[in-house]
C-alpha cells in the first residue's frame, strides 16, 4: 500500500509541477496563462486517486495470481524474492 501511495503521490506532483512552471513563465515573460483560482488542487487530488487505484489494483492482481499459482503447486516468493524480481 505504501508503494501505491507513493506513486499516487508522484502522479499528482505532476499537476503541480505544471502548475508552477505555467506561474514561472507568467512571471519571467508576463504572459498571462488561465489558471487563476485553485483548480490545480482537485485536479492534483483526482490524479493522486487514479494513481493510487492503478497501482493497487496492480499489487493485488499480482497477489491474486501468486496465491493462484501457490494453489497449484507453485510455490510462493518470498518477499526477498518477490524485491529481486
Amino acid at each position: 500500500m505504501r508503494q501505491s501511495v507513493g506513486f499516487g503521490i508522484f502522479c499528482s506532483f505532476g499537476v503541480v509541477l505544471t502548475y508552477l512552471s505555467a506561474l514561472i513563465y507568467t512571471f519571467l515573460f508576463r504572459f498571462r496563462f488561465p489558471i487563476d483560482g485553485a483548480w490545480w488542487l482537485p485536479l492534483a487530488a483526482g490524479v493522486f486517486l487514479l494513481g493510487f487505484a492503478a497501482a493497487e489494483l496492480q499489487r493485488r492482481q499480482s497477489e491474486e495470481r501468486q496465491t493462484a499459482l501457490a494453489a497449484i503447486g507453485f510455490t510462493r516468493l518470498t518477499s526477498e524474492e518477490g524485491q529481486r524480481l
